[in-house]
């Protein structure tokens, strides 16, 4: 981000960001913190939509959902989120320690009465 020496050309660049952001169709822009003019040693931070995050391997902004980086065209996640909690896993861990022994005991039963 360049430095600014009045106010004047820091509202300029950032009208020119807001242009482009809505040019290049981005849902939201993002939101500016106005620097102090009289400490412009001091870095100026941009919040960014927490709708999204950020690519781990070309560091663009892409949406929290994405899979796909739309930039990079690399895969972010290995496979969408399921729709089971941890409690159902332990649910199912626990059933098969019920069902297993079970099926076990009814196969010897039957290798039994041959």
């Amino acid at each position: 981000m360049p430095e600014f020496k009045t106010k004047e050309e820091y509202e300029e660049w950032k009208a020119e960001r807001i242009k482009e952001v809505k040019e290049n169709r981005r849902e939201q822009p993002r939101e500016f913190v106005e620097p102090d003019l009289k400490k412009p040693s001091e870095p100026v931070v941009i919040f960014c939509d927490p709708n999204t995050k950020q690519c781990p391997y070309c560091a663009e902004t892409i949406k929290k959902e994405a899979i796909i980086c739309r930039f990079c065209k690399r895969q972010i996640a290995s496979a969408p989120h399921s729709s089971m909690t941890v409690k159902d896993g332990v649910r199912l861990g626990i059933g098969m320690f019920i069902v297993l022994p079970l099926i076990i005991l009814a196969l010897l039963i039957i290798w039994a009465l041959r």
